[in-house]
């Protein structure tokens, strides 16, 4: 089975799509999960018949002819023969465009195939020789992601305020520093209560939670994608000690930081 994935593409990179990883499988021989669920949206494709995804009761299968798209936090199985290649892309869309969480199936225009037969080849190559470089690969995967996002009639949840939308950002680029309520009152130019308020009324939950939900989603993250140490990764989301980090990511997760990195297999 030839396998090439890369997974340490900046998050924030030049785009505003986050690319987390993408890679490819030449023979899916072991494409056989059950319960996978992670805090990035997944982009499937395969070149040919022979595997499929099962959500919520139903069978969704991945034909040459589409492309699926699974949101994050989305718990499904994944089931595959072997001798059929398997293409992914882990992202996660950019904040402003506040996307319904649906899986979506994709057909594949003319546009869109040659984009992701693009990528498709470059993998191959890397696969074989290591060349091309990282950062064409990473244009390719933008090309697919955008050229999805041209074409497809994405339901859209309403836009925020663009000061709140400016503060989530500043959030997601500091979550190892001090984001407490003061904090983040004084950013937004406010009394405390009153931007709890405010906080509340644009996301529908308070600060707090707010940040503890997107620590832990980036933790997740760093549990999947790489081989830090749980300290390590306490300390990089902004938890003072392990301790705190595992109660507070059992609380949001349902399962401990050392049971969910068990359960993420390398190539999903």
């Amino acid at each position: 089975m030839r396998t090439v994935a890369l997974n340490d593409f900046d998050p924030w990179g030049s785009s505003a799509f986050q690319l987390h990883e993408c890679g490819l499988l030449a023979d899916s021989a072991n494409w056989h999960h059950d319960g996978l669920c992670s805090p990035y949206w997944r982009l499937y494709y395969n070149g040919k018949k022979g595997a499929r995804v099962e959500v919520d009761g139903r069978s969704i299968p991945l034909t040459p002819d589409q492309m699926l798209i699974i949101p994050e936090n989305t718990a499904f199985n994944a089931r595959g023969r072997t001798g059929v290649s398997h293409l992914w892309i882990h992202f996660s869309p950019p904040m402003a465009l506040r996307l319904v969480p649906e899986i979506r199936a994709i057909p594949l225009s003319a546009s869109l195939a040659a984009n992701v037969a693009a990528l498709r080849d470059l993998l191959k190559a890397r696969a074989d020789t290591e060349e091309p470089g990282k950062e064409r690969i990473f244009h390719a995967c933008l090309a697919v992601l955008h050229g999805w996002f041209a074409e497809d009639s994405l339901p859209m949840r309403p836009p925020l305020p663009p000061a709140l939308s400016r503060l989530l950002e500043s959030i997601e680029r500091s979550l190892s520093g001090a984001l407490s309520n003061p904090v983040l009152a004084g950013q937004a130019g406010m009394s405390v209560e009153g931007f709890i308020r405010w906080f509340k009324e644009g996301t529908g939950t308070t600060p707090a939670r707010y940040v503890a939900r997107r620590r832990v989603r980036e933790a997740c993250r760093l549990l999947s994608l790489t081989e830090r140490s749980i300290e390590e990764i306490a300390e990089v989301v902004g938890f003072a000690n392990r301790h705190h980090f595992s109660r507070v990511f059992l609380h949001y997760a349902g399962r401990s930081p050392a049971q969910f990195r068990r359960e993420q297999g390398r190539f999903k």
